[in-house]
Parts: structure tokens; C-alpha cells; sequence
């Protein structure tokens, strides 16, 4: 084989070594989050593991310890790049999971940054927004 066709081959394999870590995110995201879908990603060559959102990383923890890579936290990302912006305060909405349970405030809290959630008599709704709007496309109704 000559050598710029080793080097294809090789692109090739490294692209389909890339697109099966894809179809693993995409069916780890779809899927229940016990921790088995990133051991494949890992068992795929993957270096570090993410969670594509704030509320499945309720199960961060959990994925992570079934793992020998890094998993990139969300609020570890969010608490770094506000805090190189100059900022310290920050307002957070979410899912009831994310503004109510202490899986991302307390990263955030760790980062050394102040935050405050929506109003609890707002949560509700926007919970619901988020849930049967926003993640199914719908956007604008809400002007």
C-alpha cells in the first residue's frame, strides 16, 4: 500500500473510531445514565466524558466512579469561565433538579462563586418551559 493510502486508511479509522464515540454520546444521553454508557466512550479511546446537561449531571458522581477518565463537569466549566470574565455573581435557571438539589450548587459553590436561582413560586414554570418546550424546539412563545 502506498503511503499516502496508509495515511487515509488511517484517517478513515480514526474518524470511524470518532463517529462510533458519537453515536455513544448521543445514546448515552437517551439512555439511563448508570454509568455503563461512558465506559463504552472510555473503552472507545475516549480521554475525557461529558455530559451535554445541567440536569443529568444530577448523576455525575455516579458516572464518574465508574470511569477511569476525567468526567468534565458543567458547573466546573460555568464557575471557571465566569470567573475568567471578571464575574461573581451569577444567576442560574434550570430544571427544578438543577435549581433545588445540591448536585450544581455545590460546584459552584467549590469555584468560589455567588449565584442565586429563580424565586420558588417561578421554578414551576420555568421547569415546565424547559421540559415541554425548549427541549422540543418550541422557542418564542414566551415573549
Amino acid at each position: 500500500m502506498h503511503l499516502l493510502e496508509k495515511d487515509a486508511a488511517k484517517q478513515i479509522e480514526q474518524i470511524a473510531v470518532q463517529i462510533r464515540a458519537i453515536r455513544i454520546c448521543i445514546f448515552m444521553l437517551t439512555s439511563r445514565m448508570d454509568g455503563s454508557k461512558a465506559k463504552q466512550l472510555e473503552q472507545t479511546g475516549a480521554r475525557i466524558v461529558l455530559i451535554a446537561s445541567n440536569t443529568l449531571h444530577k448523576v455525575a458522581a455516579q458516572v464518574q466512579a465508574t470511569i477511569n477518565v476525567p468526567l468534565s463537569h458543567i458547573a466546573d466549566a460555568v464557575g471557571r469561565e465566569v470567573q475568567q470574565a471578571g464575574i461573581t455573581c451569577v444567576g442560574v435557571l434550570g430544571t427544578r433538579f438543577v435549581m433545588e438539589q445540591d448536585f450544581y450548587s455545590e460546584r459552584l459553590i467549590a469555584s468560589g462563586l455567588a449565584f442565586f436561582f429563580a424565586a420558588d413560586y417561578a421554578r414551576g414554570a420555568i421547569h415546565e418551559i424547559i421540559y415541554k418546550e425548549l427541549s422540543v424546539g418550541i422557542r418564542g412563545k414566551h415573549k
